[in-house]
């Protein structure tokens, strides 16, 4: 009767959503969870709302570092912050969607998730920091919106498949290496535009045109660091 008992048991247990069997450590701080560690089995995640009666308002710094057989996360709207490292090294992961109420996405956030195909960065949004999509190797497309100001050392470098980009119309900064070795062909740089840093376009063999909206900078030398095939187009009546 035990052993009968104990296989219904876990029989249940087997057959409860992959959000319930998820584990997480969280931390508490004025009536706000934020997750910091997944130590679930689970391959599709979903973060809660809310734990213990508490929002859950951020997925913590390093959270889901190299949790290599995670391949997609559910975000919750009450989600406002993503930590640097969130998802450090999470090779697996193919499938993310960050919610509207996100403002703001740390440094290294999706630091080197290879399967990442494609990401829409929601508005509220202000900065691209560094390193924040550094290594996604299978990213083809980025939306940056308007509401960012600025994109951060080398936060795309090494996106080897990433053939389109959108910048916001209000981006004022790219930083050093923000698109090195990338497989654009071509970009639109908005009139907001008024530094881009050392090799912001390097090592691009297909880029093959850049749009400047507004004046062209004097940028560094070293900004289209062996894209010889790019040629700069601006518009008449405009400087640089």
């Amino acid at each position: 009767m035990k052993m009968r008992f104990e296989l219904v048991l876990l029989l249940l247990l087997v057959a409860l959503p992959a959000e319930v069997q998820a584990q997480f450590i969280f931390t508490t701080n004025n009536g706000a969870i934020t997750i910091t560690k997944y130590t679930g089995l689970g391959v599709a995640v979903t973060v809660p709302s809310t734990t213990n009666g508490y929002p859950v308002t951020s997925i913590g710094g390093s959270a889901f570092m190299m949790c290599w057989t995670v391949t997609s996360v559910t975000i919750p709207d009450s989600v406002t912050n993503i930590g640097d490292g969130a998802f450090y090294d999470c090779e697996s992961l193919t499938n993310l969607t960050i919610p509207a109420s996100v403002t703001s996405i740390g440094r290294s956030a999706f630091y080197a998730c290879t399967s990442l195909t494609s990401v829409s960065v929601p508005n509220g949004v202000t900065n691209i920091g560094d390193d924040t999509f550094d290594a996604c190797l299978s990213l083809t497309s980025l939306t940056i919106p308007d509401t960012v100001t600025s994109i951060g050392n080398n936060a795309c470098e090494d996106c080897t498949s990433l053939t389109n980009v959108t910048i916001g119309k209000n981006v004022t900064s790219l930083g050093a290496g923000a698109f090195f070795y990338c497989s654009l062909t071509s970009v639109i740089i908005p009139s907001s535009v008024t530094n881009i840093g050392t090799e912001a376009f390097g090592y691009s063999t297909s880029l093959r045109a850049i749009y400047f909206q507004g004046n062209a900078l004097r940028a560094d030398s070293t900004m289209l660091f062996d894209s010889h095939n790019a040629t700069v187009y601006y518009l008449p009546g405009t400087a640089g």
